[in-house]
This record gives structure tokens, sequence and C-alpha cells, in this order.
């Protein structure tokens, strides 16, 4: 209705139907490629024959638009042969984005995530002022929040949720700077933030139709045919799943952290208790040799997550 029920003079309803509109929509979200220009304004380019390179995490970003030509460039990575497949990267794209725009998934994306949508009701107390709050902290009342392997339980939904729950004296002491709500505003409440978090992730877990486990034991043994839409499913589901385990156990890891008085700021440093790469915590790991930071499996997840973590390695590394 947004497009054709207000231009019926471009899209007449008899010529123009909704088949026909999510047609040309997917073809956007399939074909598109997105770039940002040197004055920050976002571009999408539709350009012929580059829709037809597929996607691949092992080759670095190689495609360019350049804003004073009007050209996209696709930059070779290597010597190609006859009868070679010529891929991209579309970027670290997790599998319920990449089935939803691209048709396909990555079993054991790297890049698995799970959109979080945090709340609150106009008529809550204290709205207004906690609305700005947000505003100062890079939030907004209904703010969606990505829990991802590496970060399954980002410092944002901590301080969203202690805004939530500020009180009329709480908001007094932030007004006189006495309070930051980038840090815990007092135990009580850290405990009951934690715990609302634990408690919403696990009901969260509990409306999964089929367990991971299950999910597991199914792919294993091939139950959904390879590439078909169950098998893409399970992927989504089983990604999705893995990051909420490991976000229920950081909120479980953090509020015994609280309640031991440990610190909750040395419980959000120390290392991550599961494979930094594929998100395994049932497994041994090991430390990063170099920066003690973060966790893995094996040597493979090692090399296949250095591209994302080097930089934070060597700044881990130069601080201390």
């Amino acid at each position: 209705m947004r497009l054709l029920g207000l231009h019926p003079d471009l899209f007449p309803l008899d010529k123009f139907t909704i088949a026909d509109y999510k047609w040309a929509l997917c073809s956007i979200w399939s074909r598109a490629m997105d770039f940002v220009l040197p004055d920050g304004k976002s571009l999408r380019v539709l350009a012929p024959f580059a829709d037809m390179f597929n996607h691949s995490p092992e080759v670095m970003q190689c495609h360019a638009y350049d804003p004073s030509s009007g050209s996209l460039s696709v930059l070779a990575g290597k010597n190609y042969v006859i009868g070679d497949q010529v891929s991209i990267f579309y970027g670290s794209i997790p599998n319920n984005r990449l089935l939803r725009l691209y048709g396909f998934v990555m079993p054991d994306n790297p890049n698995d995530s799970y959109d979080l949508v945090l709340s609150t009701h106009p008529m809550a107390p204290f709205y207004g002022k906690k609305q700005k709050l947000w505003a100062l902290a890079g939030l907004d009342s209904i703010s969606t929040i990505s829990l991802t392997l590496t970060d399954p339980l980002p410092k944002s939904v901590l301080q969203y949720l202690r805004i939530q729950r500020l009180d009329e004296s709480d908001l007094a002491a932030i007004a006189l700077q006495k309070l930051d709500t980038r840090e815990k505003i007092s135990d009580a409440k850290e405990v009951e933030v934690l715990q609302f978090v634990a408690d919403s992730i696990g009901s969260l877990l509990d409306s999964f139709g089929t367990r991971l486990e299950k999910l597991q034991e199914n792919l294993a043994e091939g139950v959904y045919p390879p590439g078909g839409n169950a098998w893409a499913a399970a992927h989504v589901s089983l990604g999705e799943q893995r990051v909420l385990r490991l976000a229920r156990k950081r909120a479980e890891e953090l509020l015994a952290a609280v309640r031991s008085g440990n610190g909750i700021e040395r419980a959000l440093s120390s290392p991550l208790h599961w494979c930094a790469n594929c998100g395994k915590d049932y497994v041994p790991l090991r430390l990063c040799g170099r920066c003690k930071g973060v966790m893995y499996c094996g040597r493979a997840c090692q090399v296949a997550h250095f591209k994302q973590h080097k930089a934070i390695c060597r700044a881990t590394i130069s601080k201390n």
C-alpha cells in the first residue's frame, strides 16, 4: 500500500499487482549491492551480471563503487582459470539474513546472530526522562540489539534494562551525575536485570519448535534433504538457539558474579567460556595465546576467526 496505493497514476492496479511488487522487491533484495559513499549517504546498485557472483566467506571484499565515474568494479583476488567460479564477499551476514535475502545458508556460520527486541510502553513510569537517557546511550524505547556468537550479551542490553528500571531517586542521582547507566545502579537492581535476561532468554529458547540437540541429530542423520527448505531452516534455528544459549549462560555468569560480590565488570572482561568462532561450549577450549581474551575449540576455528579477532587481539596486547 505504501507504493501501489499512494501512486495509482504510476502503478495502476489493473497493470501492477501485489505479485508483481513482491517479485520486484525480492529481485532487489537478492541482487542489489549497497555501498556507503564518502559523504555518508547510501547507494543501492543493480549492475548487470554482478548479481551472478555467489557469496564466499573465503574471499576478501573485492567490489567497490566509484562515485566520481559512477562505475562498479570487481577486483580479482587470485588468478582464475577457465571453469573456476568467481565469488565475492557479501559481508559478515548471519544465516537468518542470508536465507531471507539470498535464499541460502552457511552451515556453522560464525556470524550467526539473534535480533533481540527490547521495548517499553509509553505509559511506563518516567517514560519521558528514560527516553532521553536511551537516546544519550544511542538507544530508543524500542531497540533491536543483535546478540552474536562473539558477543552474546552486549553491554547495550544491560544499559537499556538498567534505564528501564530506574526509579525517581535513581533519576535524581543521574541528573546530579552521581550514577551512570553504563555501570550497575545497585546490586539489587543488577540482580533483577540479569535474572530478567536469563528468564526471558529461557522463554525464547522454549518457543523453538525443535531443540538444538535434536536439530543437530537430524542434520547429522540426513533427515532434512541437504539444500532444501527444511535443511536451511534447521541451520537458521540452530544458529539462533546457539547464540541464545550463550546469552543465557553469560547472564547467569554475570548474575553469579554480582551475588558473590566478585564484581560484574570483572566478569564482563573475563574470557568467554565458549569458542569465539563456532560458539561450542561443551568441548575442551583453549585461550588465545596472545591476548588471553577469547577461547577456541581448536586451531581450525582460531584460524577462521583471526580476521575478526586480530584488531582486538593487538589492541588488548598493547593495552596490557
